[in-house]
């Protein structure tokens, strides 16, 4: 018999002919397409999922495997945005007053000990070496200062990161290899607030306390030659 109208086309319906939410789960008899119905791109396999653009992805994170509650990362690095961090909160505190269970930067790299602004000397042989992590900061510099008749209190500037700032005390740094010729012990400190080391001292010719001059440590050396090194708190 004759087709009334026009003759039905042998092009097969595509996605665009079947409106949204047509075919569903429970219209599909179970296993009525499998793989071998499929076409897409890729190789299909029971650890495998098919994307949406129509290809076939292994499931997981490519250079990731996890595993009794553990993630590992077997290529490339774990990327934090900035601000965020690891987050510790799920650890016990300590007796004192907790203010941060955030780590959230760790750098490390090189920087220029230079003189500070109230030396009329020169300051050679410089090299420093630093490492954060969190809000602590290690350092390891050396610096040779020229011997002058200055009365300003002996500095270093060039830190790699501003220090914090607290009520009674500075930053304890180490005093490491010296030249100077001074009768007491040196100590050396950064300042809060700021990117300075200076030294404090104890002696005979210094009294109780003293923070002693480029002159003073020189004691009539042509030159001082200075380590230091330690850690010291910062808000960068």
């Amino acid at each position: 018999m004759p087709y009334v109208g026009p003759a039905p086309s042998n092009r097969l319906a595509s996605a665009a002919d079947i409106e949204a939410g047509a075919v569903d789960s429970s219209e599909l008899a179970s296993g009525a397409v499998d793989i071998a119905h499929l076409s897409a791109s890729g190789t299909a396999g029971s650890g495998n999922f098919l994307r949406g653009d129509n290809s076939w992805q292994t499931a997981g994170l490519t250079g990731v495997t996890t595993g009794s509650g553990n993630v590992t990362i077997t290529s490339g690095n774990l990327i934090v945005a900035s601000g965020n961090g690891i987050d510790f909160s799920a650890t016990a505190d300590s007796t004192g007053t907790m203010t941060s269970e955030l780590l959230d930067d760790y750098e490390e790299g090189t920087f220029t000990p230079t003189a500070a602004s109230n030396f009329s000397g020169s300051v050679s042989n410089v090299e420093g070496h630093y490492v954060k992590v969190g809000s602590v900061v290690a350092i390891w510099m050396v610096a040779t200062l020229s011997n002058t008749s200055d009365g300003s209190t002996a500095s270093i500037d060039g830190l790699p990161f501003t220090s914090n700032s607290f009520a009674q005390h500075h930053h304890a740094l180490a005093q490491g290899y010296t030249t100077s010729g001074l009768d007491g012990p040196l100590y050396p400190c950064v300042s809060g607030g700021t990117t300075t080391a200076f030294w404090y001292t104890k002696g005979t010719s210094h009294g109780t306390a003293d923070y002693p001059s480029y002159s003073e440590i020189g004691c009539g050396s042509s030159t001082i030659a200075m380590s230091v090194g330690g850690t010291y708190r910062t808000s960068s």
